[in-house]
């Protein structure tokens, strides 16, 4: 993507200048920057991602055919074109973002910018944003530089493509298109297998994103482009707006098949880039007006520049992950000052053909790599106090005993009624009424408190990811053999004394969790429901180690999901008269009698959760001994 922004190669002799190209980036980096930013209508706007692949492939394309055709074909030119058009920009944003990194992140997170700037300086940031898990993911949002795996997938692609190129002309004599269009199939069928076996992998993966830069590859060596007929242009022309708008809008997304929203994307931008080849059609006059042709002038650096300033100012903003004016405006004016004394200027140097050039890249990457190599190693710790070391220190915790992982907490890896223990997990002690716990990791987390809180229950536990332990309703579809063995068919036969039922909830689960109460009641005495915990919008530890540094305490409410509160209410309302036990956690943790929640406990100082919500081992003691207070007081403990 980045590498599709990054010049203007329409300025050569075998090819015109394609204004309403220019214009399509803008609307692309827009779709992109606009969904970033959390702008209404655009729910799609990672579209533009493969609006941009194409408009590669197509002008790449079009000036490497060229140059074969007229006998003046150089990988090594070629090569020295990208690093002069695309490196310079980039440098600057990758420097600026790591210093920024240093002052203005925790320690993990600086060491994460580290990786990826490696990773970027190599041009294989997908790879290793693949390894770090999905694109959506919260440490992913966090990540500075996400937004440069587009440009490793495409420096991937021109790594080969140049010579597939050649190869073509060599030994198939200029038969490309039938070279491409089959190149271009194979990496269609990939990425739809793929997709069916991991999402983030078919995103990331750049063999499954290639056949969106040869779409514009076959545009550029088709026979007779050109489209004759004007009504035809803005026929065209109008079915590939209404294409790119359908994938950018995203409102049809979840509603179509996986791959459907890139390839519109793909399917659009080819159409406006047929249509536009004379100037023809309306679509094409649209994308020419000169305030979206300005926009596409300056999109590689409004791309570069948009993502971790964003990130950045969320990263001093626990209260919200919005985006303020400030960061839009300061995007803009930093975009057109990178394009207009970055950019422009190593453009229009002559093109080098020594060794000084090759020496020069070769110095700025390993300058890059020096740097991210000492953010790896000294992640600027010594900027924190001891105590906000230490609370940087809960960054990935692992829960691990406490949920009793991959035995009777079952993980999304081992979501299988196989791998569940139902001796270890469901056991039966004569002489001990028996208490079963179920849910999801909301579930699982307050395990090991309640089993230290009531030693003389015998605490069952049956919980899964992701499952919230409901038996009317819709369910999600991996949960429905865990949970119709569990709450279905071993209930009845283990008859304990009470269920007690946790997880992340939601107001849509009042109604079927009603109908699951009285089920329940069937193979119960007594039914439990503890209502959602208290939830924030970044991992208490960080936010806590951010109070810490800045000696705003008020941090920790700001940063406080609001809306559980209100969410606990229902639940509490919803559920009177169903038989069941309402506990609310969020009460017990948010007293009215105190002006704000527990977030540590009292003795130690631990943070109770280790991420938005989970509990850490302390925090579940913690919880366990509260919960305990409350069926001794409120319904009795037996």
């Amino acid at each position: 993507m980045a590498g599709a922004l990054a010049f203007l190669e329409g300025h050569t002799a075998s090819a015109g200048y394609r204004p309403d190209i220019d214009g399509l980036r803008a609307v692309a980096v827009g779709a992109v920057i606009f969904y970033h930013w959390g702008v209404d209508g655009v729910g799609g706007g990672l579209a533009g991602v493969d609006i941009f692949f194409v408009i590669s492939g197509f002008l790449i394309t079009r000036i490497l055919y060229g140059e074969l055709q007229s006998g003046s074909f150089s990988v090594r030119h070629f090569y020295e074109r990208r690093i002069r058009r695309i490196f310079p920009a980039l440098f600057l944003v990758m420097s600026v973002s790591a210093a920024l990194a240093w002052w203005l992140v925790p320690p993990p997170d600086v060491v994460r910018v580290g990786h990826s700037l490696s990773a970027a300086a190599l041009f294989v940031a997908n790879f290793y944003f693949l390894g770090q898990g999905s694109y959506f993911s919260a440490s992913a949002q966090q990540a500075p530089l996400l937004h440069l795996w587009s440009l490793g997938v495409e420096e991937q692609f021109y790594l080969v493509f140049p010579w597939l190129l050649l190869a073509g002309w060599v030994w198939l004599r200029g038969r490309h298109v039938m070279l491409l269009a089959l190149l271009a199939g194979l990496s269609l069928a990939f990425a739809v297998w793929l997709s069916g076996y991991s999402a983030s992998a078919a995103f990331f993966f750049s063999g499954a994103r290639f056949w969106e830069l040869l779409v514009g590859s076959l545009l550029a060596v088709t026979p007779g482009l050109r489209v004759g007929q004007r009504w035809m242009a803005h026929g065209l022309s109008l079915a590939g707006l209404a294409l790119v708008a359908l994938a950018i809008s995203g409102r049809w997304a979840e509603a179509m098949p996986a791959g459907a929203q890139p390839l519109c994307a793909c399917l659009g931008a080819a159409l406006l880039i047929a249509a536009g080849e004379q100037h023809q059609g309306i679509g094409s006059r649209l994308l020419s007006l000169r305030p979206l042709v300005f926009i596409g002038l300056i999109s590689y650096s409004l791309y570069l520049w948009h993502w971790p300033l964003l990130v950045y100012y969320r990263a001093t903003q626990p209260a919200g992950n919005g985006v303020s004016a400030l960061v839009m405006i300061a995007t803009f004016l930093l975009a057109v000052a990178s394009w207009r004394f970055v950019e422009q200027p190593f453009r229009r140097l002559p093109m080098p053909a020594n060794r000084v050039f090759w020496l020069a890249a070769g110095v700025v990457l390993a300058a890059l790599m020096v740097a991210g190599f000492f953010s790896i190693t000294r992640g600027g710790l010594e900027r924190f106090s001891p105590r906000a070391q230490w609370l940087y220190s809960f960054e990935g915790y692992e829960a691990g005993e406490a949920v009793r992982e991959d035995r009777c907490f079952l993980t999304p890896r081992r979501l299988d009624t196989r791998h569940f223990d139902h001796a270890a997990c469901l056991p039966q002690v004569a002489g001990k009424p028996s208490y079963l716990l179920a849910g999801d990791s909301h579930a699982a987390h307050l395990w090991f408190g309640l089993a230290q809180a009531m030693p003389e229950v015998t605490l069952q536990q049956a919980t899964a990811s992701g499952c919230r332990p409901l038996l009317g309703g819709p369910r999600v579809p991996e949960c429905e053999p865990f949970l119709n063995d569990i709450l279905e068919d071993r209930l009845p036969a283990i008859r304990p004394k009470a269920v007690v039922l946790a997880a992340r909830w939601s107001e849509a689960d009042i109604a079927p969790l009603r109908k699951t109460i009285a089920l329940l009641l069937r193979s119960t005495d007594k039914v439990i429901v503890i209502g959602p915990s208290v939830e924030y919008r970044e991992p208490l530890p960080r936010i806590l180690a951010m109070a810490e540094r800045t000696g705003d305490v008020s941090l920790v409410s700001l940063a406080r999901v609001p809306r559980i509160a209100e969410l606990d209410r229902l639940m509490s309302d919803g559920l009177a008269g169903s038989g069941a036990h309402y506990l609310s956690l969020y009460r017990m943790l948010c007293p009215p009698d105190r002006p704000d929640c527990v977030s540590v406990t009292p003795e130690e100082g631990v943070p109770l959760q280790f991420d938005y919500g989970h509990f850490t081992r302390d925090g579940s003691v913690y919880v366990g001994k509260r919960l305990r207070e409350a069926l001794l007081n409120g319904q009795g403990l037996h």
